[in-house]
């Protein structure tokens, strides 16, 4: 999917987001973009492509006196980073409790950041 697929435009935030492997436990990465249908994550190491995770994202600073975003993703592509020392992940959310919805919608609204000039 690209970007002039997409519902909604990517939103960076001004906060650290990283997202953990509810299952595992193990983090996956760090959130690069998010809208409320999707993120892209800077990864320390391959996802699979075509793959369903359980995510909590971890929030650095509070929103509305919460820390955690529980979410249901399909892995939609994972790309090599130039460092080739970790890569970019895709995500489509599939699962999102009514409660971290809420959530996401005040974090996106309240940290994200003006889109740079062209």
């Amino acid at each position: 999917m690209n970007e002039n697929n997409r519902k909604q435009q990517r939103v960076q935030l001004r906060q650290s987001v990283t997202a953990i492997n509810a299952l595992t436990k193990d983090m996956i990465g760090e959130v690069v973009n998010i809208t409320t249908d999707g993120l892209m994550l800077l990864c320390n190491k391959p996802v699979k492509s075509n793959s369903l995770y359980q995510l909590r994202l971890n929030l650095s600073r509070p929103v509305d006196d919460n820390e955690l975003i529980d979410i249901g993703v399909d892995c939609l592509w994972c790309r090599e980073a130039e460092n080739m020392q970790s890569c970019w992940a895709g995500f489509q959310i599939i699962d999102i409790p009514e409660k971290s919805l809420a959530i996401l919608q005040d974090l996106i609204s309240s940290y994200s950041q003006a889109p740079s000039p062209a």
